[in-house]
């Protein structure tokens, strides 16, 4: 079984960690098993244990930070100082959007616009970036700016050919708050009409 064959590859690491407890990368391999395995406290424990022997060690602050964002909820604070630690050595436009997003969790909207802006600075056709955005200027009651961050996003989109069935339902919300009607009806048709999208059919409705 899966779990059977995780339990062995753990306890050939952990013989290994015993005749070499400094070994990093048995460390950080064991980390990854665990996070494979769903075990995240023992995986950021794991870690740890990587950052005491390597306290610059990218891997062990990447591991750390990706495991905390699996529950915003709860660990955005955790998630986000793992995030800029890394991005004190390594901007990445992947790391400045989930730092943003930690920080849209913790409710630093001004926060993560500049992390999303970042972000779009070194990837211009990230689509979570304009998402994020789009997302900020609508809490924030700008409607006009968020329309025009998800018609980034779906021109994007568009380009690539991906699906982008609730981004057009998305849009006709924004279309109804703006009082464009007929607009946002043909948008909702739209996404009821070449998705099959149900949302998009009960805003048609509406």
């Amino acid at each position: 079984s899966r779990d059977g064959n995780r339990l062995v590859v753990l306890e050939i690491v952990d013989k290994g960690l015993s005749h070499n407890e400094q070994d990093t990368d048995l460390l950080s391999y064991k980390a990854w098993v665990l996070k494979r395995g769903g075990l995240y406290e023992e995986a950021i424990e794991m870690y740890r244990k990587l950052l005491q022997k390597n306290p610059d060690s990218v891997t062990a602050m990447r591991g750390i930070a990706d495991l905390y964002h699996e529950d915003l909820n709860q660990n955005a604070a955790e998630a986000l100082f793992y995030y800029e630690k890394l991005l004190e050595t390594q901007k990445t436009a992947e790391t400045y959007f989930y730092a943003a997003t930690c920080k849209r969790y913790l409710g630093d909207l001004e926060g993560a616009r500049i992390y999303f802006l970042k972000e779009l600075e070194m990837d211009p056709d990230d689509i979570d970036g304009y998402r994020g955005l789009a997302f900020i200027c609508e809490v924030q009651g700008d409607y006009p700016q968020a329309l025009e961050m998800l018609d980034q996003a779906l021109a994007i989109m568009k380009q690539y050919d991906r699906t982008f069935d609730w981004m057009v339902e998305h849009k006709a919300k924004l279309l109804r708050r703006l009082g464009r009607y007929e607009e946002a009806l043909a948008f909702a048709a739209e996404a009821a009409d070449c998705y099959h999208y149900g949302n998009a059919m009960q805003l048609q409705f509406d």
